[in-house]
This record gives C-alpha cells, sequence and structure tokens, in this order.
C-alpha cells in the first residue's frame, strides 16, 4: 500500500531517513580514511551504496540485497580499500614509466574493469592492468590547487612560447616582458619599440542566440571541387591562381544590434560607463563568418558570377569568346583558373576594390595540399609532404620507420577494384 508524507516532515519516512544517515556516516569516514575532498563525496556515497548492496542483513535472513534481488551469491573477490593507491599500466614509449599512480574511487558498473581518478591530469581512468596497494593512500589531496595549477599552466604555455618566439625575433631579453597590459603600454621594462601584432576580439560566448545572432553556418568549398577543379586546369591547361582576403570577418555587415564593452587601453574618459556599438562584424562574433560568406556572395553575383547548385563555394561565370573562369572560396582563401591571365588581373582587381586582399600568385599549396604541375605533359599532382611531417612533429614520430605506400603488405590493387570506385 502507497503511503504519503507530509511536506518537511522527514520523521514520517524514517526508514529512508535512517538509511541516508547511515550512508553519509560511511561518506565521512571513507574521505578522512582516503584523504581526499569533499568533492568525492558522491563516489563515496556510491561505493557506499555498492557495499550496503552486498552486506548481509537480518531483514532477508542474513542474505545481501544483491543475492536476493540477481538469485546468485555475490562476488567478493574484486573488493578494494576505497582511496586506496593504484598504479595502472601504460605504455607511453620504451624509456617512459610503465604506470601512472592513481586513487581508486569505486567501482564503475557493467564494466570488467576498475574506475580509476588519476591526480595528475585529473581525468577518470578505466583499466583492468592494475596494482593495488591498499596500505597507502595519497597524502592530503587537495585537487582545488592541483586544477588551478593545472589549468595555469594550460592556459598560459602557449601564450608563454609565442610571447618568448616574439620576444627572440625582435631581440627582448625574455626575463624583461612585459607582464601586464599597464606596463606594455607604459614602455616599461625596455619595450617600448617592440611592435606585436594582435587583434580586437569580440565575447563571442557571451551571445544569446535568437538576440544578438541567429544563423552561424559558413558554407566551405569541398575537397571532391578543389579535386574537380585542377582537373580541369590540367586538361585545358588553364592559369591557376591563389587569393587570400586579409581580416576577412571584418568585411560581414551586422543584421542586429550588438553592444561592447570598450576595450582595455581604448576607454574614453568620464564615460567609463558606456559601451560600443558595433558597425561591423568583429572576430568571435557568432555570426562573422555568415555574414562574411553573404558579403561576398553579394558581390560574386553583382559581377555575373553564378553559384554553383552543388557547392555554394564554388562560381563560375562564362567569358564572351565561350570560355569558362572560375572561382573557389575556402573561408578566406581562393582560387580562381580561367584560360586568360587578363581576364584573372580583372577579377583580382575588382576583388581589391572591394575587400582588402593579398595577391599569392600561381597557387602552389591549398589546405595543406601541394600543387606541383607539368604543365608540358598536362599533369598536376598533389602532395601532403608538408602536412605529414607537422603531423609526425607534432606527435614526436619524425623518427618512425617509412613504408612505401600506407596500405597493409597483404592489400593488393587491382583493375576490378577500380572499376568498383
Amino acid at each position: 500500500m502507497r503511503h504519503l508524507t507530509v511536506r518537511h516532515t522527514a520523521q514520517q519516512n524514517g526508514v529512508t531517513e535512517r538509511m541516508n544517515r547511515t550512508i553519509m556516516e560511511k561518506v565521512r569516514c571513507m574521505l578522512s580514511n582516503a584523504n581526499l575532498p569533499k568533492s568525492f563525496w558522491a563516489e563515496a556515497a556510491s561505493t557506499a551504496c555498492f557495499l550496503i548492496n552486498r552486506s548481509p542483513s537480518v531483514a532477508i535472513e542474513k542474505k545481501n540485497p544483491q543475492e536476493v534481488w540477481s538469485g546468485n551469491p555475490s562476488n567478493y573477490s574484486n573488493l578494494k580499500i576505497f582511496g586506496c593507491l593504484v598504479y595502472a599500466h601504460v605504455d607511453n614509449g620504451k624509456l617512459e614509466p610503465r604506470s601512472i599512480k592513481c586513487v581508486f574511487p569505486g567501482y564503475k558498473a557493467g564494466v570488467k574493469g576498475y574506475k580509476l581518478w588519476c591526480p595528475e591530469n585529473r581525468k577518470v581512468v578505466i583499466s583492468r592492468d592494475v596494482v593495488f596497494d591498499e596500505t597507502a593512500m595519497l597524502p592530503n589531496l587537495s585537487l582545488k590547487d592541483s586544477y588551478n595549477k593545472e589549468n595555469q599552466k594550460q592556459k598560459y604555455a602557449k601564450a608563454d612560447q609565442v610571447t618568448y618566439a616574439l620576444n627572440v625575433a625582435k631581440g627582448i631579453d625574455a626575463n624583461q616582458e612585459p607582464s601586464n597590459y599597464s606596463e606594455e603600454k607604459e614602455g616599461t621594462l625596455g619595450v617600448e619599440e617592440a611592435r606585436y601584432k594582435v587583434r580586437l576580439v569580440a565575447k563571442g560566448y557571451s551571445q544569446i542566440p535568437g538576440v544578438d545572432f541567429t544563423d552561424v553556418f559558413s558554407p566551405v568549398v569541398k575537397h571532391s571541387s578543389i579535386r574537380a577543379l585542377l582537373g580541369i586546369v590540367a586538361m585545358y591547361d588553364l592559369e591557376l591562381e591563389q587569393l587570400d582576403v586579409k581580416t576577412a570577418f571584418l568585411h560581414g555587415e551586422l543584421e542586429e544590434d550588438i553592444y561592447m564593452q570598450q576595450p582595455e587601453g581604448f576607454i574614453v574618459l568620464e564615460k567609463e560607463d558606456y559601451v560600443c556599438l558595433l558597425k561591423k562584424s568583429l572576430y568571435d562574433l557568432k555570426q562573422s563568418p555568415r555574414l562574411w560568406y553573404k558579403r561576398f556572395d553579394s558581390f560574386m553575383t553583382f559581377h555575373d558570377f553564378k553559384r554553383s547548385s552543388f557547392d555554394s563555394c564554388v562560381y563560375f561565370k562564362k567569358n564572351s569568346d565561350g570560355s569558362f573562369m572560375y572561382l573557389l572560396l575556402y573561408v578566406d582563401d581562393m582560387l580562381i583558373a580561367a584560360k586568360d591571365k587578363g581576364k584573372i588581373r580583372k577579377v583580382k582587381a575588382q576583388l581589391s576594390e572591394e575587400f582588402e586582399m593579398k595577391n599569392l600568385g600561381p597557387a602552389k599549396k591549398i589546405l595543406g595540399m601541394e600543387i606541383h604541375r607539368d604543365r608540358k605533359a598536362s599533369k598536376l599532382h598533389l602532395s601532403q609532404k608538408g602536412y605529414i611531417e607537422k603531423v609526425l612533429y607534432r606527435f614526436n614520430m619524425q623518427s618512425a620507420k617509412p613504408v612505401s605506400t600506407p596500405l597493409a603488405a597483404h592489400f593488393r590493387l587491382s583493375s576490378a577494384l577500380f572499376n568498383l570506385l
């Protein structure tokens, strides 16, 4: 029979309240014994319930709830002391340690392994290859301190590397770099002659959908479209040149009213509480990519280019002599192909009148793909050698053993396979 209790009268449900007290008493003892902070209360409570469900109870004839519920006897072989020290096996290289020091915070349901907490990188690890040391606990583990220190390391590591690189290039002592904005503004520490490339960006994360932005999607040219154009260029011996738009996202026309705090260092005296009304889009605004594309699309259609129905970033125009001119857009990178160089120069001039452009000349590289042409043989080759080398360097695999082709040794190519493709 179902009974209801009156609000704010927990004493009417004595069985539940006594169990809550039992669980919380266990939680306090477990956290204290393991030297773990209060932030582990949920793991401790879950482990307490796990143990209670596997402990004998007088109410069910000294059987345990898990056994009665499942009909199978409980297995106690995997029980370990909560919060004890545990070493999980890792394979980070021949000269690196073979294990990481973790904390045992409880049990993971439905997994044949142990749930571990790694204080070094603040992550939960599931592993079956572990060694427990139930006689030891990590002394006074303070997650707050380690979290703050780790966050600061990650936050400033990249910035320090960039600042250091700039200083080396400019001959500035790294020990004398400005530590805050005011030092850089006042020209102290001997860096008044230094020039830094900076960009004002908006706090786009504070924007509200439907209030100060709607559409954010900005199409980019498909890789298949790039390959198709390069094939046409090679087949018909077209001229292929490349352009780059400087500060592309600053060209968008805002459709919503957006206000921004005055930037540090440019605050108007006696009007510190004023805000800026943006007339143009800024980097990091949610709608900036979309607005840039709309502006560029209207410019292209105005100059008699048509947009492909298969790819929104492919534009083409039929010239008076029957030949075609093609333009591909990938955010701020452009490829232009045509038979006549003069027509390409004309389009470049039109683009430069509307936007601030950078003429890159004959196309050499697009999206990490290096372009090599043999016009006499009517051939065009794509290579990602530079991109692959960067990836190998990033993951410290420069000395990895190379192979002639990235296929398994047993794999064999056949004409039937190419027919299927």
